[in-house]
């Protein structure tokens, strides 16, 4: 159905392609929707002097997670180790685990048969974690913005770092390297 939202009828009632694919409009469509977003609330942000605790940066006496106060640069960088290895393992599971879940176990046309111990391991791992994350995330990027900062950050990192290796897998699958181990992400 998608495929037809690449063209468009011209005056002529010729099909013209559009110069961009649907995921890239809303790609596009995404980032002024953000922007527009951060605009606004940077506007209200300005003109408020309650002295609202979630604007601050850096460790004080008014941050708590899970009732934690983060006063110190030792709580500060605990929390962000944690951050830092969370994401990795978020980006993990949204990069290697749920795409496997849902081309190898949900789709119904794929023919490949799957362990099912496998199979049940991972698909209970993966909502197990994805409550935990979930949990956790709030927690920690309701409490401040630094730490909303901070893992939107790492995320990008991480999901930089599979974009680059799964690009390197495609690029050795097309030049016919037979040892794609030896490929370096």
């Amino acid at each position: 159905m998608f495929k037809y939202f690449k063209y468009i009828i011209s005056k002529t009632n010729t099909i013209m392609k559009l110069p961009y694919s649907l995921e890239r409009i809303s790609s596009h469509i995404i980032i002024i929707w953000i922007s527009t977003i951060i605009i606004f609330l940077s506007n209200i942000i300005a003109k408020d002097d309650s002295n609202n605790r979630i604007f601050k940066f850096g460790p004080n006496k008014n941050f708590y997670i899970l009732n934690i106060c983060i006063d110190n640069n030792e709580k500060y960088f605990t929390v962000f180790s944690f951050c830092f290895i969370n994401s990795a393992i978020r980006t993990m599971h949204h990069n290697v685990i749920k795409p496997w879940i849902t081309n190898q176990v949900q789709d119904i046309n794929n023919t490949i048969l799957i362990n099912h111990t496998k199979a049940y391991e991972l698909s209970s791992v993966s909502t197990i974690f994805i409550w935990f994350d979930f949990f956790m995330y709030m927690n920690i990027i309701l409490s401040q913005i630094d730490m909303l900062i901070i893992e939107t950050t790492i995320d990008l990192i991480m999901v930089l770092f599979v974009t680059k290796y799964y690009f390197n897998l495609k690029t050795a699958a097309q030049n016919g390297l037979e040892n794609k181990d030896e490929i370096v992400a």
